[in-house]
């Protein structure tokens, strides 16, 4: 059985009679792992520009200002992650998407809540959902730093 975790695939044998343990196969770990290594916010930058994608992570000795790693999140955080996780390969960048979507429901939150008190149909509109969708989410959203990880 093969399944896809965020930066790689980890496969699983259920063939025989004692499961093998998980092996990854890809030089990163997965959101979480890139996000210790270069930071929340780097992270998040990457997931908004190439979410979705199998991006190749360069060799240390080919490190250029211009790869579109480096154009997204600068020449020293792509080199941290080079370093911590192994360069010339290629990883599996997640949408991450409901951790995308608690990030916006958080900024609701924050936007209904004072000082900014805007208004639910307002918020409706900035966000293109219907009120009550809104009111939904001021309902059931906790802000919580670590929360936008938790896929």
């Amino acid at each position: 059985m093969q399944s896809h975790l965020f930066a790689g695939t980890v496969t699983q044998d259920h063939t025989s009679p004692t499961p093998t343990p998980l092996r990854h196969t890809s030089p990163c770990g997965g959101f979480l792992e890139i996000a210790v290594i270069i930071g929340k916010l780097d992270a998040f930058k990457i997931v908004d520009s190439f979410g979705g994608t199998t991006v190749r992570l360069p060799a240390l000795r080919n490190l250029k200002e211009g790869h579109p790693l480096a154009r997204c999140i600068g020449l020293e955080k792509l080199t941290k992650l080079v370093k911590e996780s192994g360069g010339g390969r290629w990883f599996y960048v997640p949408h991450n998407a409901r951790g995308l979507l608690h990030k916006r429901d958080c900024e609701i939150v924050k936007l209904y809540s004072p000082p900014h008190n805007v208004p639910a149909a307002t918020l409706a509109r900035r966000f293109n959902l219907s009120d009550r969708h809104i009111w939904r989410i001021l309902g059931r959203t906790v802000i919580e730093d670590t929360a936008e990880f938790f896929i």
